[in-house]
């Protein structure tokens, strides 16, 4: 047996100082949430979650509109399948692509009216799975509790 595990199996082979056992049910619950979410969302849909994502970001942006790069951080996209997934919108007319004014190295995209109605429709599809998946199984205290801690993990 490698050194770095414990017979009871419950430590990392890195040796993170992690139980696994804790390790392994946020992984798998979060994991089961995501798989969920996004399986409903594509069943009723045909969208994935990560077009539900990005359209949301740029639905809560100030004027709807966010530098290419501030989206890329936001949904832990590379530029590569940040660039195809703005080129698809663009093409289906869900957003715009410009040449921000103050730095022309750079982009913006903006949600168009078609855009936000059709994060409205997926949105709707998506609260409900949500509703039943998450809120009727946390407490509010718990819900602010599991954001203040998803939080800190992504910081």
């Amino acid at each position: 047996m490698p050194p770095s595990l414990e017979p009871s199996g419950r430590r990392s082979l890195l040796q993170l100082g992690v139980d696994m056992e804790q390790w392994r049910t946020y992984f798998e619950s979060s994991q089961y949430v995501r798989t969920t979410l996004a399986d409903a969302l594509r069943e009723e849909t045909g969208a994935d979650l990560e077009e539900f994502n990005f359209l949301m970001v740029l639905a809560e942006a100030p004027q709807h509109t966010l530098h290419l790069s501030e989206i890329a951080e936001r949904l832990v996209f590379s530029f590569a399948r940040l660039n195809y997934r703005v080129k698809t919108f663009v093409k289906r007319g869900l957003i715009t692509k410009e040449q921000c004014p103050a730095d022309k190295r750079a982009s913006h995209v903006t949600l168009t009216r078609r855009g936000l109605e059709h994060f409205t429709a997926l949105g709707a599809v998506h609260s409900q799975h949500v509703e039943q998946l998450v809120r009727t199984r946390l407490t509010p205290d718990e819900l602010a509790l599991l954001a203040s801690l998803s939080e800190r993990l992504r910081s």
